[in-house]
């Protein structure tokens, strides 16, 4: 099991970890990315291989795209309540669900899609505790909302995810 913590908030459960400054993982994980956060701590210890890899570029995002403006035409900065957010949910898939496509939104929002022959599900995580989603199963055949986003999946998701052959 992995935990990482940003500012002193646990990002999931903890089993094994290990702790150093942001300064310390970001500058081993990426070397051009300068973290003026002297004070903050991270900790992460190992995960199975392909949730490691979400993770890494749920983290990555983070890197890139913390600054309002990071694309160069006025995209909102991805907060890290975000990213532990997102970090959260992938952690929260069921086994059996494929992982998504992730990445930056110029909202601010971490963006999780699945793409299917004829059908596809986006996701929209701000860190504002609540997940936006829209699943194109068929061309009358939509789902969307807004839900809750704190200890669990909204039902509602995972059973369009499963419709969408996800599993």
């Amino acid at each position: 099991m992995t935990t990482i913590c940003m500012d002193n908030m646990p990002l999931f459960p903890n089993e094994r970890s290990f702790g150093a400054t942001i300064e310390e993982c970001w500058g081993k994980l990426f070397p051009q990315v300068k973290v003026d956060r002297r004070d903050n701590t991270i900790s992460v210890t190992a995960y199975p291989a392909r949730l490691e890899d979400i993770i890494s570029e749920i983290i990555e995002l983070a890197a890139t795209a913390n600054v309002n403006n990071w694309d160069n035409e006025g995209a909102k900065a991805i907060t890290h309540i975000a990213i532990r957010d997102a970090i959260n949910f992938v952690v929260m898939l069921p086994s059996k669900i494929s992982f998504p496509e992730v990445c930056a939104s110029s909202n601010g929002a971490i963006d999780f899609e699945w793409d299917f022959d004829d059908c596809r599900c986006n996701v929209e995580i701000f860190g504002n505790g609540k997940i936006v989603y829209a699943g194109y199963l068929a061309e009358d055949d939509r789902e969307y909302g807004t839900k809750p986003f704190k200890t669990a999946i909204p039902k509602t998701l995972i059973n369009l995810l499963e419709r969408m052959g996800a599993i």
